[in-house]
């Protein structure tokens, strides 16, 4: 789906560890479509506290970041704040604190391609 939406130019939206789902694009060898892109993504960094600070019952332990920019994404944001990122057809938000603002840039971006 995601190669789909890709290639007839649709948006695609994500929170927090929602660019994990992108590394399925390069599946059966393929070529990871979001070489290049800017995006905001949950920091490697605060995932290694997260047991610490009640977020999640365990560690997560593969490092989702180092594998994006691994395959050629640039990571916009360090921490887990409301930092939001446009790049082409890809919406991007840090953390669940970036939600709101997520929302409301996925709107103003989605109405202006309307107009």
């Amino acid at each position: 789906m995601l190669r789909w939406a890709h290639e007839n130019d649709l948006f695609t939206i994500s929170l927090c560890h929602g660019p994990g789902s992108f590394l399925a694009t390069t599946l059966e060898g393929r070529e990871f479509i979001y070489r290049g892109y800017e995006m905001a993504v949950f920091p490697d960094s605060v995932d290694k506290m997260t047991p610490k600070i009640g977020y999640l019952p365990g560690p997560m332990p593969w490092r989702l970041v180092e594998k994006l920019e691994g395959l050629g994404a640039k990571i916009v944001n360090t921490k887990a704040d409301d930092t939001c990122c446009v790049d082409r057809h890809l919406i991007t938000g840090a953390s669940p604190l970036a939600a709101n603002e997520l929302g409301k840039l996925a709107a103003a971006t989605l109405l202006e391609q309307l107009e």
